[in-house]
């Protein structure tokens, strides 16, 4: 399946679910409950087949194909507006269901039940968003209570209480035609994705988030640090370096680069030209501008270190470096651990070794690729060791 194939499928897909609250809200212009139940069942049917053909085209196909059109859909320009469009999916499906459960007719429920349960794997499967303020756990949770405890609970009001809420058949079914209506969102945003980008004529940050770089990204509080990991580690990479992975982001590239040991190869399909490769660079050195420690006379060779590896693109030195400690904390937290235990780790910056050395759980790699001599090690690590209060 071609990506223009799947790209008209999801259109098509979305097309025929607005027809669909168009569908109900004429039934009940025309007070035809039968069409409009039609009309419930058709939004009940159509969201998750869309929900579940956009994941599975993003997710599967074209972040290895076309990165840059699922990135800026999870966290481009338009992403919001696909979230919106999603929403209307996600809950005119939810509201039809509440419909019809108001209604005198089982089997279309009972088939809408299942239907709306499934929506909840996807849910589970997709990351949560970083503007979400609760837990992963918690997220997937209430998503699961919504979806599959709610279709159980429709269940029960239909067999029991139907009656009693009647009245409020009519409103839910016209709310849920106007929320589904609000899909028209995703069908706009599939488009824009499409349309190139002036890079040129954004400011830096701009660059970075219509790019849809933080799909992958973290920068600062905001993005997804899986499985890209900070860009403020990716930004204390030599220029040169950055203008090379980027023009063929591969991961026989990142190897050869020594960027990362195993990586993920998420960036394989992203096709950027050489001016776009080059406006992007300048942007993360914008944001993150190299930063001199101004140590002093005494620690110059310390200071030539840190700016030569870009240390604090991803630490924080009393008010310089990374904001808020950045993606490595603040410097002046390694005063804690011991001459050894310090110099090996700087010399031996992996995941593994920082396992070994207690010093992280769930370390990054972002500093594998500036691995110090035994001289270079032991100086540093004498000098951290003098940051104690």
């Amino acid at each position: 399946m071609t990506p223009r194939i799947l790209f008209w499928s999801l259109q098509a897909g979305l097309v025929f679910y607005l027809l669909a609250a168009l569908l109900v809200l004429s039934a009940m212009a025309g007070r035809r409950e039968g069409r409009g139940d039609s009309g419930l069942f058709l939004l009940t049917l159509l969201a998750p087949a869309v929900l579940w053909l956009c994941w599975w085209s993003q997710s599967q196909f074209f972040r290895e194909i076309d990165t840059l059109f699922w990135s800026r859909l999870m966290a481009g320009d338009v992403a919001a507006i696909f979230r919106l469009g999603s929403g209307g999916l996600v809950f005119g499906a939810l509201l039809a269901t509440v419909a019809l459960t108001l209604g005198r007719r089982t089997p279309p429920l009972y088939l809408s039940i299942p239907l709306l349960a499934s929506i909840w794997p996807i849910m589970l499967l997709h990351p949560k968003p970083h503007y979400v303020p609760v837990p992963a756990w918690l997220d997937k949770l209430g998503w699961f209570m919504l979806l599959i405890g709610g279709g159980a609970a429709l269940a029960v009001i239909h067999r029991r209480y139907r009656h009693d809420w009647a009245k409020w058949r009519r409103p839910v079914t016209i709310l849920a035609a106007l929320v589904a209506l609000t899909a028209s969102g995703s069908l706009l945003a599939l488009n824009q994705a499409t349309r190139p980008l002036d890079l040129a004529s954004l400011s830096a940050k701009a660059r970075i988030s219509q790019m849809g770089c933080l799909a992958c990204h973290s920068m600062g509080e905001t993005g997804y640090p899986d499985p890209g990991g900070s860009l403020e580690a990716t930004a204390s990479r030599d220029q040169e370096t950055l203008l090379q992975f980027l023009r063929n982001p591969d991961t026989a590239t990142a190897r050869a680069l020594q960027i990362r040991s195993q990586p993920s190869g998420d960036m394989t399909g992203l096709h950027l030209t050489d001016s776009q490769a080059r406006l992007l660079t300048e942007a993360l050195r914008e944001i993150f501008p190299p930063d001199a420690a101004a140590l002093g006379t005494k620690w110059s060779k310390v200071e030539a270190i840190l700016d030569n590896n870009r240390c604090l693109a991803c630490h924080s030195l009393d008010d310089r470096g990374a904001a808020g400690g950045g993606l490595g904390g603040p410097l002046e937290g390694a005063a804690q651990y011991e001459f050894e235990l310090l110099q090996r780790w700087l010399m031996e910056p992996t995941p593994k070794t920082a396992r070994q050395l207690g010093l992280t759980t769930t370390p990054t790699g972002a500093m594998a690729s500036y691995a110090l001599s035994e001289q270079e090690a032991r100086l540093v690590a004498t000098w951290l060791r003098s940051l104690q209060p």
